[in-house]
């Protein structure tokens, strides 16, 4: 029987804030990303930016705001993984940012 334990999971909102590029916003996710995840994540597993799927319209505009989502579980014997969802919202478009360990 497959079992799924929630470790933790959290909830965060970043008011707007202005970024030059869609590569400064997709940076500026996967630090805060990075930093969940050591934050949260003490198993000595590895961030891995490679893991992270990126959705966002190239018209999003350059003020946005985010809606981080994440939580750490655990199936049966194995080991703890992250799964992060960011929306991220423009002033007329909405994009996503997704990490699954």
């Amino acid at each position: 029987m497959l079992t799924t334990v929630l470790i933790s999971s959290g909830i965060s909102v970043i008011d707007p804030m202005t970024f030059d590029s869609l590569d400064s916003i997709k940076k500026f996710v996967t630090d805060k990303l990075r930093e969940i995840f050591y934050n949260n994540f003490p198993f000595g597993d590895i961030f891995d930016p490679e893991k992270i799927i990126v959705e966002i319209p190239s018209n999003i505009g350059n003020t946005v705001c985010f809606h981080f989502c994440q939580s750490m579980v655990k199936k049966n014997d194995g080991p703890p993984f992250m799964i992060a969802d960011v929306t991220v919202h423009g002033e007329e478009h909405i994009g996503w940012i997704k990490y699954i360990d």
